[in-house]
């Protein structure tokens, strides 16, 4: 629905709510019948407001007639002066911007409780009143119009109605520099304004004067200028009668006879936004110069004539910013060690694709095709980092995640397989064929069992037999059919949530047809991309999780090659097969920390793309909310992550436990030999050392778990956000 509040004790207040209805009523008497009947409205309204005069008629003479279009604009009224006092008192100074003396001050914040009582001239307990009814019958409201000639009583609505209605749209008519102060912002953020005239004239007619404090200021200045024929009409017929009005454009005096103002009716939009009002103004005629000042973000002809077109970066300024983008890639390669050992093994591709992007960058700009994305821009969505009022900022750092998600996808299973590789060869295990060519529904539901089943999983017997389990569940195509599988299924949680149990709506605040697909298509991909990543990450993490206990349990297995060198690394001898049965649990322990290295780096990854999705949703940049469904989905990704990295650590933990277990066990076997006990117990002891020594992987402290500290990052965010808040 929509709700106005109009002013009762003026014919404007009175009219204006009339004026509006009959104008939306005009409005959606012109959509074709399908759509009226999918909005259920009768068809009869195409005759009873075919036009707004009729539309009015409607109202006053058949009211239930109106009422039966079943429109959803709902009207209220107030009297005027809700504060109670009178223009001329001291207290009226006081609370409308002068300063009072300090006794005036103490009087009242002494009275301040009682304000709002059922007494006296103060309306404030009305206003309590008309809010909580609008609550009770304007439920679903979207948007809500405060119409008066008062700025104090708009802003005294608002503070009633912005608790209830915190994502509605709000507007008003008239600008007002009061609506923009800071104090006020809290409560007058993002209203929409419908005014005449803005705070100013063009700087042609406006000269060295500062801006005014309202649209009526600026329309009293303007009609000055035009009664002491300082602005005169162009038709010579008017010249001497400015009370007339004007058709053919006005002239300044004192300037050149071709510098001529549209004398047509321009009105103006604003939005309030952190740093004043931000002109949303729709351009209705192209290249005609107006009274009032240009957008600032749209192109204007050389007689400044307003286009409807956007400021677009030229192609040098783009080109010049990928050039600087690949600058400083190739300073961050040059100096870090291991990216530059990428590159140079792959400078022939690497220089291919910088050029190419270049040109294509060249090219794109300079066949018109930024021109085009900014094609009735006056329509779309204002850019701002810092006024409050605009969504790019969002749809940005949403964009980045995407990418983001992306390289870490491919980063995280590039990491792992060259982790594989390392670990195959450098503990020389036995796989008799490359697991990851086999996928079958049988091999598929083989390895859904041993990640998350437990009970049904085998215990392995040899250390070579785990890693091939291993490396079969971590195939490409088994990996990504089970991540998919996890995907749906959270899908389908959500989408049961979002239908039978939370039923908040995900407010889009966008201004334009372009900006509000642009939300919709990135909300929807870097959510997707975000679940997909943290689900791959877990999908990994459950599944080393497993293999750390096949490892733990396993009675042998190890070739003849790490045999011998690990005997010859702690100055055995190589024939002394006995003694590797000490060395084994250093063994285990080595290969579960060079695996959950490059296991435990992925756990950042989800918490990363999380943080900055947070951000992307903050309301700094756009009046955005947060509805119980998008945090229980946060909430979801969170646990997820914690709970998979915890397990992780968890198995890790108990690993390293029955590894000590079982060397304590062999401690105390040589201990009870005769010759030679106090040697066997010193080398036990050295590997005990060694693996309570051995703190990589998840073998690190909780402390410095990545799980601990992406967390920690995360409050450090949310304290942060609250303090500014």
């Amino acid at each position: 629905s929509v709700i106005l509040i109009g002013e009762w004790d003026s014919f404007y207040g009175r009219a204006l709510p009339i004026e509006f209805r009959a104008a939306a009523c005009a409005k959606v008497a012109t959509f074709p019948e399908a759509d009226l009947r999918q909005i259920q409205v009768p068809t009869t309204i195409k005759s009873w407001c075919s036009t707004v005069p009729r539309a009015v008629d409607l109202q006053i003479q058949r009211p239930a007639d109106y009422e039966s279009l079943t429109l959803n604009v709902i009207r209220y009224s107030y009297l005027s002066g809700l504060d109670g006092e009178v223009p001329g008192d001291s207290s009226v100074k006081a609370g409308r911007g002068e300063k009072p003396t300090t006794a005036a001050s103490a009087k009242d914040a002494a009275a301040g409780a009682q304000q709002e009582r059922p007494e006296g001239t103060s309306q404030l307990d009305y206003v309590r009143a008309l809010a909580a009814r609008i609550q009770e019958e304007g439920e679903g409201a979207k948007a809500i119009g405060i119409l008066g000639s008062d700025p104090y009583d708009a802003v005294l609505i608002l503070k009633a109605l912005r608790p209830a209605f915190p994502y509605a749209v709000f507007f008003t008519v008239d600008l007002d520099a009061r609506h923009l102060h800071a104090s006020e912002y809290k409560w007058t953020r993002n209203m929409v304004v419908a005014s005449p005239f803005g705070l100013q004239l063009d700087s042609g007619l406006q000269h060295d004067v500062p801006p005014f404090r309202s649209s009526y200021q600026t329309a009293t200045y303007f009609a000055v200028l035009r009664a002491v024929n300082h602005i005169t009409c162009r038709g010579t017929g008017d010249r001497n009668n400015p009370a007339a009005p004007c058709s053919a454009g006005y002239h300044v005096a004192l300037t050149p006879e071709d510098r001529i103002y549209d004398a047509a009716e321009h009105p103006r939009i604003f939005e309030v936004g952190r740093e004043g009002a931000v002109d949303l103004s729709v351009v209705d005629v192209e290249g005609v110069r107006t009274i009032h000042p240009l957008r600032p973000d749209l192109e204007h002809t050389d007689n400044h004539g307003q286009l409807k077109q956007g400021i677009t970066p030229s192609s040098t300024t783009m080109t010049a910013v990928v050039a600087i983008g690949l600058f400083v890639g190739t300073v961050l390669a040059w100096t870090n060690q291991r990216l530059w050992l990428m590159v140079s093994r792959s400078w022939r591709l690497l220089t291919m694709v910088g050029f190419l992007l270049l040109v294509g960058t060249a090219v794109f700009w300079s066949m018109g095709a930024g021109t085009a994305l900014m094609a009735n821009h006056d329509e779309g969505e204002p850019f701002s980092w810092t006024a409050g009022v605009s969504i790019w900022p969002g749809e940005l750092l949403r964009l980045l995640v995407v990418l983001l998600s992306i390289i870490l996808l491919v980063k995280g299973s590039h990491d792992l397989t060259n982790n594989s590789d390392l670990l195959t060869e450098k503990f020389s295990f036995r796989i008799d064929q490359d697991p990851r060519s086999r996928f079958t529904l049988k091999t598929f539901w083989t390895n859904v069992q041993r990640v998350y089943h437990s009970a049904a999983t085998r215990t392995a017997t040899t250390v070579d037999q785990a890693w091939a389990w291993y490396l079969e569940a971590a195939a490409p195509l088994q990996r990504t059919a089970r991540v998919i599988v996890l995907f749906l299924l959270y899908g389908a949680v959500m989408i049961s949530l979002s239908h039978w149990v939370v039923n908040e709506e995900m407010i889009h605040p966008c201004r334009g047809w372009l900006s509000c697909r642009v939300d919709v298509i990135m909300t929807l991909v870097s959510v997707g991309l975000v679940v997909l990543l943290n689900l791959a990450v877990f999908d990994e993490v459950m599944l080393c999780r497993r293999w750390v206990g096949w490892v733990s349990t396993s009675s042998g297995g190890w070739s003849e090659q790490v045999q011998q060198e690990y005997l010859r690394e702690y100055g055995l001898a190589e024939t002394n097969k006995a003694e590797f049965e000490r060395l084994k649990y250093l063994a285990g322990i080595d290969l579960i920390s060079r695996r959950t290295e490059a296991v435990n780096r992925l756990i950042r990854y989800p918490f990363i793309a999380l943080l900055i999705m947070i951000a992307a949703r903050n309301d700094y940049f756009d009046i955005w909310n947060y509805p119980i469904l998008l945090l229980l989905s946060w909430g979801l990704n969170v646990l997820l992550a914690l709970s998979g990295a915890l397990l992780l650590y968890q198995s890790a933990d108990h690993a390293k436990q029955a590894v000590l277990a079982g060397l304590s066990k062999q401690m105390l076997q040589a201990l009870g030999l005769g010759q030679g006990y106090e040697l066997r117990a010193k080398q036990v002891q050295y590997i005990i050392d060694e693996v309570k020594a051995n703190r990589k992987g998840a073998f690190v402290p909780f402390y410095q778990q990545p799980v601990v500290e992406s967390s920690l990052y995360g409050v450090v965010a949310l304290l942060q956000y609250l303090y500014l808040r």
